[in-house]
């Protein structure tokens, strides 16, 4: 059943991994680029990455344990963002991307014994509506991965442009921006667990 679930898992890090090369820009782009014309793009070659998703061939039935407070929506979020960075990485260091392969696969491992939380819920408590429509969890999946990686992007242009020569606007735009993706995120951790 471990080998199984490693398995899975390798194969959901290897697709996300060619989805974000496919879709990575090597250039700092603007909030308003982020917002319209790379989410627009993530959400069309969707059916393409969920195409090539592999099938779950094991029964979640299995004993399995939680891995201290983690959870396997906590786990694939954190899988996502690692598979971000070493793609954002490949270019740098070779230290740098042995540690980040090293960390995934301590973290396949630890997906492969992860349990499922019963009840688990990560939604903030906010006035804003984020409207998530995920019918299984490998929908879920993407919609973390494209979460994660439009908020990567965004956060690029914060971290690598002089912030006191960005418009309010943008600044605002950004702000905006995190926020919902933020929640929309917790939403997906909730709903990769409750479909897994």
């Amino acid at each position: 059943m471990i080998k199984k679930k490693i398995k899975f898992f390798k194969d959901i890090f290897r697709i996300s991994k060619k989805y974000v090369k496919e879709n990575k820009s090597n250039r700092i782009n603007s909030i308003k680029f982020i917002k319209n014309d790379l989410s627009k793009n993530l959400d069309f070659q969707k059916d393409k990455f969920l195409k090539n998703f592999p099938h779950q061939n094991f029964s979640n039935t299995f004993k399995s344990k939680i891995v201290g407070m983690n959870s396997v929506g906590l786990l694939l979020d954190r899988l996502t963002i690692l598979t971000i960075k070493l793609c954002v990485m490949e270019n740098k260091k070779k230290i740098t991307n042995s540690k980040i392969k090293k960390e995934i696969d301590d973290l396949i491992f630890a997906l492969s014994k992860c349990g499922k939380l019963k009840g688990i819920d990560y939604r903030k408590i906010t006035r804003q509506k984020v409207e998530v429509n995920v019918l299984n969890f490998r929908e879920a999946y993407i919609e973390l991965l494209i979460s994660n990686f439009l908020l990567w992007e965004a956060q690029e242009v914060l971290y690598n442009r002089d912030i006191l020569k960005i418009n309010s606007n943008e600044i605002k735009n950004y702000i905006s921006l995190f926020s919902l993706l933020n929640i929309k995120r917790n939403i997906l951790i909730t709903k990769t667990e409750e479909f897994y």
